[in-house]
């Protein structure tokens, strides 16, 4: 024998199946068919469905497209671990409906007040920012005015030791009064002073264009009814100050700027240029000074650093003995309020 394990005929087993006697436990007992089964026992897994296809204008035939719609066990998802295990979370729900509403009324309340706040810090930023820039710029030409000033006094009061003094030819003076058409008539550049008006001492008079002499003295007006511009200063609304001069008074008559002393804050001039823009200032102030110490610097300055001034300067105090000379000089000092 070669040691392998052989059947023989008279093997019990095989005789139990030659002879049809089977053991009781050679099979499963099979399930009755009246046993009801799960509907997903029974169902197929997928299901064949037949589209209909829509045939395009180019074929005849109409097409027919399977889907496979797949049956899915919901035991098999209910049964899985991870959705087993989960907790049920129910919803909070708010037991006052009304409480609810409030809220969410509050809650888009709050978030349009946060939107309006966040605007309004926003302009402010704007307008602050705005603001300081002009400052700056406001006295960045307030000093360049201030500046350009202080370097015209120097000139003047180093030419000359009276910076204001009367015409040496009195008979280039003349004393007749210019009628109503000769100053409506008058014309000027459109930005230089045309003609200035004082109410409270009646003036409304030509303002003329003058510079220095030779000797660097600021010249005056050749008729003692009218002003004079110094040239050098400043223009009416520019930076600066605008110096008009005038006469007041002689031994035969009463010229323009006769009352001068008599200006007190708060009384108002009027300039008008060529262009006819009216330009209204404000007083603040009169200084005298004596004839041999004008402060110049001072005459063609703003009083108001930043603010576009006009001074009126004329002779003042007493004539000098053996002369037609005062021995004083007066500057009313404004500021522009308007145009």
């Amino acid at each position: 024998m070669d040691g392998t394990s052989r059947i023989s005929l008279d093997d019990p087993v095989l005789l139990s199946r030659l002879k049809g006697t089977y053991s009781p436990n050679t099979y499963k007992k099979r399930t009755p068919l009246s046993e009801r089964r799960p509907v997903h026992d029974v169902l197929p897994t997928t299901i064949n469905i037949t589209k209909k296809v829509n045939s395009s204008s180019w074929e005849t035939n109409s097409k027919q497209q399977k889907i496979k719609l797949k049956i899915v066990d919901p035991n098999k998802i209910l049964n899985k671990p991870e959705v087993k295990n989960k907790p049920l979370v129910v919803p909070k729900v708010e037991t006052s409906p009304a409480k609810h509403l409030t809220d969410q009324v509050n809650k888009n309340n709050n978030f349009k007040k946060g939107r309006i706040i966040f605007r309004l810090d926003t302009l402010f930023m704007a307008l602050a920012a705005i603001l300081f820039s002009s400052g700056l710029f406001i006295a960045y030409n307030g000093l360049k005015a201030d500046s350009t000033s202080q370097v015209q006094a120097q000139k003047l009061t180093k030419e000359a030791s009276t910076a204001f003094n009367t015409n040496k030819d009195t008979n280039a003076v003349s004393t007749v009064k210019p009628n109503a058409s000769a100053v409506s008539s008058y014309t000027v550049p459109a930005t230089n002073p045309k003609i200035i008006k004082i109410p409270k001492l009646g003036v409304d008079s030509r303002i003329l264009n003058v510079g220095t002499d030779k000797t660097g003295a600021l010249k005056t007006p050749n008729n003692v009814f009218d002003t004079a511009w110094y040239n050098q200063s400043a223009l009416p609304g520019q930076p600066g100050a605008v110096l008009i001069d005038g006469n007041i008074s002689s031994l035969t008559s009463k010229e323009v700027f006769y009352g001068l002393n008599k200006l007190v804050p708060g009384d108002t001039i009027t300039i008008t240029t060529g262009n006819d823009t009216v330009y209204t200032y404000q007083v603040v102030q009169t200084k005298t000074y004596p004839a041999n110490d004008v402060d110049m610097t001072a005459a063609i300055s703003p009083v108001v650093n930043g603010t576009p001034g006009l001074n009126l300067i004329s002779f003042y105090g007493q004539v000098e003995s053996g002369t037609s000379e005062f021995n004083q000089r007066i500057i009313v000092f404004t500021k522009q309020i308007s145009s």
